[in-house]
């Protein structure tokens, strides 16, 4: 934790660099953007996502709304 806020920047970096190499790129995530068994999301869960970690497991988020929208 603590670099939270340039995850989606760094996202896009990497996304437009593999698209200008004509290479594709994997990242691998934290589990807040999956639904939770009760309905929502685990990001929305404080059984799975402790308040302590509520910043990277955005920034998981955000990375997935990133690559998604690219």
């Amino acid at each position: 934790p603590g670099a939270e806020h340039t995850v989606t920047a760094v996202t896009a970096a990497l996304l437009d660099a593999a698209a200008a190499a004509g290479t594709r790129i994997l990242f691998v995530g934290g589990s807040a953007p999956l639904r939770a068994p009760g309905g929502g999301l685990v990001f929305d869960a404080p059984a799975y996502v402790p308040p302590a970690w509520r910043g990277i497991a955005a920034a998981s988020i955000a990375q997935l709304d990133c690559a998604i929208a690219s």
